[in-house]
Formats: structure tokens, sequence, C-alpha cells
């Protein structure tokens, strides 16, 4: 009887027994390669890639080590591209995962540690290809629980790493329909010393960027909802460069050759949950290769309800300060119903970065134009249909000042254009003006001060204008109409002592006054329908 009981209880007890010495044998050095190249050789098979691991070091309880694992593509002569590529190739990889939070449908990595890695996507993925390396990527998770769908990521580190995407001309429609409710929170992600190239199809455009420190803090990632926050994201030695790579290369600021070096940006409270997008920029600075550079630009950024809103931006340079108010919508241009604008600007800027934007104009332009920054303030509401503009002023000092008030509609379409625009001038020394002329002209002729203020209003393409200029003593008032498409005029001018000597000093008339009135229609006097 005790015979029967033990072959019993061992026959109840042998399969435990043999998942047992099935364990024990697994953390065997001998018995792990041998499972890993079984493993190996069966993947390549069913894959008809050749996939190679060198060495499998397994510890207790679920500590597991990979030393040479290599995917090379299918040697193949239909998809060339593919031949002799190399997949996937890793020097070593780790992962430490606790044993115990299994059984309850979790898992908790205490570290995943991938080293010196090249990869290939080659032509696996329709989107784009990606190939590149990196030296060292990190991550520690304190729990993913496959029941909740949620996942904690307490760490992420990638160094050194070098990606090169290139996308495809033609992407197919992705018809798969996705129920995925998973909650991830990630509490720092960095990237050092990395670099990152794109390209688009045929190579028209081609961006690169280097991540000199990158780290992100605090970010959630809602896939039910595609709700997505960042707490902070800091990059300190960036660079970026944007080329239009069949496009020539121009002096000065050259927007199809971008080039940005000691790139650093701050952002906070970053919020995407489409189509609303906030985020706080504490801090950008830059340098361009034509030497424009940006100390500072700071404020909020808002994309909600059909508009972006910058309600206190601010961006600084060494020799410009730029202050903007802005509400616009993203219907601003639309032919009905447009939203309306909201801009106020006060601006400061400096010779030196106006000139890199002016590269184009003659070298004596640029040295004659005054050391002094340009002034730009004002209020504009409203959009292409009816703009109104309140106080609107620009000032150079030693050379002009300007302001004015009015409104515009229809801009977008210049012959159903109406204006009413009041405006007060005044003019000081203005030789860089004069350097644009022909040398011969510039030996004749003068702009001596000038004040002029006015209004003038614009219907269709009927236009009427009522200004007063003033030149020392001399006053010239004009009040006058014309209509482009009918080519009719009239026009009331009254001279005093206008001194025309001050505008041409090798002519010999001087003081002029005059009185003008005129009617008519055309300037083709040789025409019979010409009348003035």
């Amino acid at each position: 009887m005790k015979k029967v009981f033990w072959w019993i209880l061992g026959i109840l007890l042998s399969p435990i027994l043999l998942f047992l010495i099935l364990t024990v044998l697994l953390y065997l050095p001998p018995v792990q390669n041998w499972a890993v190249d079984k493993v190996a050789s069966i993947a390549s098979e069913k894959t008809g890639m050749d996939i190679t691991v060198g060495r499998v070091d397994l510890s207790f309880p679920l500590d597991l080590a990979v030393d040479q694992f290599r995917v090379l593509a299918p040697d193949t002569t239909v998809v060339t591209e593919l031949k002799k590529d190399t997949i996937a190739d890793v020097e070593r990889m780790v992962i430490d995962v606790q044993l115990m939070p299994l059984f309850s449908s979790k898992v908790v990595i205490n570290e995943l540690e991938v080293t010196n890695t090249s990869i290939n996507t080659a032509n696996f993925v329709a989107a784009a290809k990606v190939k590149g390396r990196f030296s060292r990527l990190y991550l520690a998770s304190k729990g993913i629980d496959l029941d909740q769908q949620t996942v904690e990521v307490n760490g992420t580190r990638l160094e050194e790493a070098c990606l090169d995407v290139q996308l495809n001309d033609s992407v197919p429609e992705d018809t798969t329909t996705s129920e995925n409710f998973w909650k991830i929170h990630i509490d720092s992600v960095s990237v050092l010393r990395s670099d990152l190239a794109l390209h688009m199809p045929g190579d028209t455009m081609s961006v690169h960027t280097h991540l000199g420190d990158l780290v992100a803090r605090e970010a959630n990632i809602d896939l039910e909802s595609q709700t997505y926050t960042v707490g902070s994201v800091d990059l300190n030695h960036g660079r970026l460069q944007y080329d239009q790579n069949f496009e020539p290369r121009i002096e000065g600021l050259d927007y199809n050759h971008i080039d940005l070096s000691d790139v650093q940006i701050g952002i906070d409270s970053i919020y995407y949950h489409d189509p609303i997008m906030r985020l706080h920029i504490r801090q950008v600075a830059l340098k361009e290769k034509s030497g424009l550079q940006i100390t500072h630009l700071s404020g909020p950024v808002v994309m909600e309800n059909g508009s972006v809103r910058l309600p206190k931006f601010r961006l600084s340079t060494p020799d410009s300060d730029i202050d903007v108010e802005l509400d616009m919508p993203f219907s601003l241009m639309e032919k009905i119903d447009p939203g309306k604008m909201r801009l106020r600007m006060n601006a400061q800027l400096g010779k030196q970065d106006l000139m890199r934007f002016m590269a184009d104009m003659p070298s004596s332009f640029r040295q004659r134009w005054p050391e002094y920054p340009l002034s730009v303030s004002g209020l504009l509401r409203g959009n292409m249909q009816h703009m109104d503009f309140q106080d609107v002023e620009v000032s150079l000092p030693t050379a002009f000042y300007a302001t004015a008030t009015g409104f515009a509609a229809n801009l977008d379409d210049p012959n159903r254009l109406r204006a009413d625009v009041q405006f007060t001038a005044r003019t000081q020394n203005l030789g860089f003006v004069m350097a644009m002329l022909p040398r011969d002209m510039q030996r004749n002729y003068r702009i001596p001060p000038l004040s002029a203020q006015g209004r003038i209003k614009a219907d269709g393409q009927q236009y009427a204008a009522d200004i007063v200029a003033r030149e020392g003593r001399g006053v010239v008032k004009c009040k006058g109409a014309f209509h482009a498409a009918a080519m009719r005029y009239n026009a009331d001018v009254c001279i005093r002592d206008l001194n025309v000597h001050h505008f041409m000093p090798h002519d010999s008339i001087y003081t002029v006054s005059a009185d003008l009135k005129a009617k008519g229609q055309g300037f083709d006097f040789f025409s019979p329908r010409t009348t003035l």
C-alpha cells in the first residue's frame, strides 16, 4: 500500500520537480547558451534573418544580460537594399526585473540598459527609414500594471545617439483600429550629446539637430483621451541646421539655410489635447550664422478656440527689444466670417539687426543708416476685411518720425480697397535715402528737413488726399482726388515761400509762391480723350 502511495505521490510531484529542475538548469551558463542558440536558430528560420547571440547570463531571480546580439537582413537579390544590412547590433543588454510583482500582473524594472547599439529599419517601416547608433540607453520603472494599463517610468537616459531619418515619398494609410487605454507617467527623460537628422523625400529639405543636454520632467501621457502634459523641458548646448538643399545661398539672414548654434531652451507647463495647446516659454537663447543673436525670448503661448494667443511675449537681442501682445484667429484669412486679430507691439530695433535683413541694399545705404534703434509701436485690430490701427508710431532718431491712425478695408482686393488714414510726419537727415540714388542725382538734389500732416482716403480706385507740408518758412497745401480706372484727377495746390534751393542747391530757383488748380483726365497728350 505504501508503494502505491509513493508512486502516486511521485507521479503528482513529477511535473513540479521537472519544472524546478528546468528552472535550475536555466541558471547554468552552458544550458543558457544552448537554449539561446536554439531560440536564435528558430527565430532566424521563421523571420528569414540571420539572428545571433554571443553570450547570455541569467542570474536569480530575473537578472538577464545578453552580449553581442545581432540581426542581419536576409541575403537576397530581390530587395537589394536589404542585402547584408545590419538591422540591429547590440553589444550588451541588461535587464533586471523583480519576480514577486509578476504574480500580481505588475512589472517592476530595476534596470534596463542597452549599450553600444546600432539600428537600421531598412524598409520594414513604411513611413521612413531610420538608422543610427547610440552608446547607452537606460530605463527604470517602479511599476507597469498590466491590468490597470498604467506605466510609471522613473528615469530614462539616452547618451551619444546619432540617428538619421529619411522620410518616404508615400505612406500607406493606416486603417487599423486601436483601443489603447494606457496611461504613462515619466519622471524624467534625458538625452545627452545626441544628433538627429531628418531628410525629406528626394532630400529637397534636411534638418540636422544636436542635443547637447536635453531634459524633460514630469511627463504624463494618456493614450485613451490623447492628452499629453510635460512639467518642464530644458535644452542646453543645442544646434539646429535647416536647409532647402536646392536653393542658392545668400548673404545675411538666409531663410532657406538656417544655422542656429548655442541654443538654450526652457519651457514649462506644456499641455496638449487636440486642438488645445498651452505652454510657457521661460527662456530661449541662440545664435544664427548671419550674426543675429537672441539673448532672451519668453512668454506664454496658448492655442485654443481656433486662435493663437501671446498675452505677454518678449524678445531681446544685444541691440533690440520687442514686446508683443497678440490674439490671432486661424480664420483671419478666410473670406467668409473671418476672425479678428488684435496686435499691440512696442519694438526697439537696433541697426545691427536691421542690416541683417537688408543685406541686398546698397552698402552706402547701410553705412549711412543712423546708429540709433528704429522704434515701432501701435495697436492693430481687425482682419483682411476691416483693419483698424491706432497710434501707430515709427521713428528713427535724427532721421524721421511718423504716426498714423485710421482704418483699411478689403486689403486682399485692391479694386475694393477702402481706407481713411490721418497721419503726422517729420523728417531730419535722410542722407541714407539719398544714398540709393545715382551719384549724379545725389550731387544735384537734397532732402531737407520736412514736416507734414493730413488725411488720405481710398474708396475702390478713387483716392483723395488733404495734406499740409512745411519746409523752413515754406508751406505747401495740397488737396486733390484721383480715379485710377478712369485716370481722372483734380488738384488744388497752394505754395507759399517754398525755397527750392534747399532741394536743388545747384539750381538758380530760390523762393517760390504759387497757386495751382488742375482738373483733367489722362496723361497722354497726343490722345484726343485727354483733357486738362
